[in-house]
This record gives structure tokens, C-alpha cells and sequence, in this order.
């Protein structure tokens, strides 16, 4: 017998990352907006609470796009997502003028 395993990570695979681009390009404005009025509700120009906030975009991307429902239908893909925030979080300082994302704070600008 023959067994063949596929030792690429989850991250590696090709139809992984093309499923992670398509979803930073279709929820890059819903992210940071969802961050921007996070900010503006709590009264605060920046936040360590990063990991308590991602968590938060992620359950209600989840919660709230039909899309992202039937596509991840697996618990354990919930970190797909959140590779998507994390890497819209990325594009902060040269995309927008609202906020930033530096050293694991999100600020306003």
C-alpha cells in the first residue's frame, strides 16, 4: 500500500489562501469599521485589548455573513477568520485615515 499525506499547513494550502484573499477583499470595510466605532463607543484613541476585540470581529463575522456561514462550517476554521482580520489589521496605516495598527494596539489616527 501506497499512502500519500498532505504535509502542507492549513495556512499553506493554495485553496486556504485564495479563500482568505477573497475574504480580506469582500470584509476589509466591515473590519475596520467594526474597529473604528468599537473605538469611538468605548471613548478611547487606542486599545491593548486586541485579542478580546479580534475575537469579537470574528464572532459576529461569523454570526452575521451568510457567506462566511456556509463556507465554514467547522469550528476548528474560525482561525481562517481570523487570519482575514489579522490581515486586513495589516493594511491599516497605508489604507485608511481613521485608524492604525501598530505593535498589536489599534489607534485612531
Amino acid at each position: 500500500m501506497i499512502f500519500i499525506f498532505n504535509t502542507k499547513s492549513w495556512i499553506e494550502r493554495p485553496e486556504t489562501m485564495d479563500l482568505i484573499n477573497e475574504l480580506c477583499k469582500k470584509y476589509y470595510l466591515i473590519i475596520e469599521n467594526y474597529i473604528y466605532v468599537w473605538l469611538l463607543r468605548h471613548n478611547v484613541k487606542t486599545t491593548t485589548e486586541k485579542e478580546a476585540l479580534d475575537r469579537d470581529v470574528v464572532d459576529y463575522l461569523l454570526a452575521n455573513s451568510p457567506e462566511i456561514k456556509e463556507k465554514i462550517k467547522d469550528p476548528y476554521e474560525k482561525r481562517i477568520i481570523s487570519k482575514v482580520v489579522f490581515g486586513c489589521c495589516l493594511k491599516f496605516n497605508s489604507k485608511l485615515e481613521k485608524l492604525n495598527y501598530i505593535w498589536g494596539e489599534y489607534s485612531l489616527k
